[in-house]
């Protein structure tokens, strides 16, 4: 079940949430974990619902305990520790994996970051997006010539993350630059935005990402799920948007394709 991440405010969430509806639990729950700006009091309604009787809203409570490490790089460990373990027992193999997921999200988010500040000490992930390509990788090797490409290659290196335009990570990722930081940012506004634009048609952005190499897939399972999701919800959308004509069938191959790799690494 693919569970569309829109706002909710405070008091709509609080009735969803304490419903008997399990669908507007889910709905509710990955909603304020990608849009709440207070971390604390989405983390706290996780763990309410942690216990719940039902093995989707089980689930949808590790995803979004996920979902906050990826998206504010931090949570609080002596609450959310205790939740995982308990739900890595659970009869339910769909909640196993998604404490499988969110693990990986901890060890990617909530890591320290291979670089350093000025005073020489580690900074968060929450601060990366601060920094650019060229502080982040230092070692990556730069295009050489007079090419629009490569100019626009070391550019777009020096400029934050965070100030990267859709256009700017459809560019890099077309050029393989910067994945490892770049594919996250990239599968969070998937999932809000399947259809995002850059400068070529709606849908440019998704395009580009389907056509990372395997081999990224193959060691990051957390976002190739997550892409799963964003195809899906791309191709309810498709119809409504003027798009050309072949990126409803990549779309659909690719989601075939994904959906196939991850039966495979769950067997």
């Amino acid at each position: 079940m693919t569970y569309q991440p829109r706002p909710y405010g405070r008091e709509d969430a609080l009735k969803a949430l304490s419903s008997n509806d399990e669908s507007a639990i889910c709905h509710a729950l990955v909603g304020i974990a990608v849009h709440d700006p207070d971390w604390r009091w989405v983390q706290s309604q996780c763990a309410a619902l942690a216990g719940h009787r039902s093995p989707g809203v089980r689930g949808v409570v590790a995803t979004c305990i996920g979902h906050l490490a990826r998206i504010h790089g931090e949570v609080d460990r002596a609450v959310v520790d205790p939740i995982l373990d308990r739900l890595a027992a659970d009869g339910d193999a769909g909640v196993r994996g998604s404490v499988e997921d969110a693990r990986v999200d901890f060890r990617v988010y909530l890591k320290r970051p291979p670089i350093q500040s000025d005073s020489g000490r580690f900074i968060s992930y929450a601060q990366v997006r601060e920094r650019s390509l060229e502080e982040l990788l230092p070692l990556d090797p730069q295009p050489g010539g007079e090419s629009h490409v490569a100019s626009e290659t070391r550019r777009l290196r020096r400029v934050p993350l965070k100030e990267l335009r859709i256009e700017d990570l459809r560019f890099l990722i077309e050029q393989g630059v910067g994945l490892p930081f770049l594919m996250p940012m990239a599968i969070a506004q998937l999932e809000a935005h399947p259809l995002a634009a850059g400068d070529l048609h709606p849908g440019d952005l998704l395009k580009q990402v389907i056509g990372v190499d395997e081999p990224f897939w193959v060691a990051r399972r957390d976002l190739r799920t997550r892409l799963r999701s964003a195809l899906e919800l791309a191709l309810e959308r498709i119809g409504a948007a003027r798009v050309p004509v072949d990126l409803e069938t990549d779309l659909r191959a690719a989601l075939a394709r994904h959906n196939a790799a991850l039966r495979s690494s769950a067997r």
